[in-house]
């Protein structure tokens, strides 16, 4: 009887792990973003590849996103504002290719366009991988950078990674503090000083983490 009962326990133990571990898996989805769906519009998210994409923007994935969730960016203009208020990775069509090297094919780019500021992150441990952002182009009281995040604002963290995008330019705020530990890399050289306080213009960004070490 007791042999039983301990094999039952067992049972129940492993079953409720493997809820567990399932559950685990269906919160991190991924999901997949097509401006030019090749089915002629008919998006089912979250998707399956950029052949059957589920959102035409990256706001509306962001939107359907839980925390932990991938978004794929297939190649394409996305004339958008790209708020990021949860921690999410975004992986452009050229993730992992070294944007110091690699040619600038505007079709074989994920690219993110809006004059009043392209990106926003306002959550913490936000990964950006091989997308392009551009045209910050208007005064304030627009954001004033292709990537805009400021702690003092959204009371995040920080701990983003922004990797191998083209075209960038990046502002954490007008503090001029900076963060606990910054490590920036680009290449060819900043476009300009930095000007107001904490921001920077960068070309072919090679990588930039933000935030406290332990991030």
């Amino acid at each position: 009887m007791r042999k039983s009962m301990v094999a039952t326990e067992a049972r129940v133990f492993v079953m409720l792990t493997f809820s567990v571990l399932l559950a685990g898996q269906a919160w991190a989805a991924t999901r997949w973003v097509n401006d030019n769906d090749p089915n002629g519009g008919g998006y089912a998210p979250p998707g399956t590849s950029c052949n059957d994409p589920g959102y035409a923007t990256i706001q509306a994935a962001v939107t359907a996103a839980s925390t932990g969730d991938t978004i794929m960016v297939c190649p394409g203009l996305y004339a958008e504002q790209v708020q990021i208020n949860k921690t999410l990775t975004l992986l452009g069509a050229q993730a992992g290719v070294d944007a110091r090297t690699r040619p600038f094919v505007v079709a074989n780019e994920s690219i993110i366009d809006h004059p009043c500021g392209p990106v926003q992150i306002m959550a913490n441990q936000v990964v950006l991988d091989g997308l392009t952002v551009q045209g910050s182009v208007l005064p304030d009281p627009c954001f004033l950078a292709g990537i805009w995040t400021n702690p003092g604002f959204s009371g995040t963290q920080g701990g983003h990674q922004i990797l191998r995008l083209a075209a960038v330019e990046v502002s954490r705020g007008a503090s001029t503090t900076p963060p606990p530990t910054p490590k920036w890399a680009w290449s060819p050289a900043p476009l300009r000083a930095a000007s107001p306080p904490g921001e920077a213009a960068l070309s072919r960004l090679i990588a930039c983490t933000w935030g406290p070490a332990s991030s």
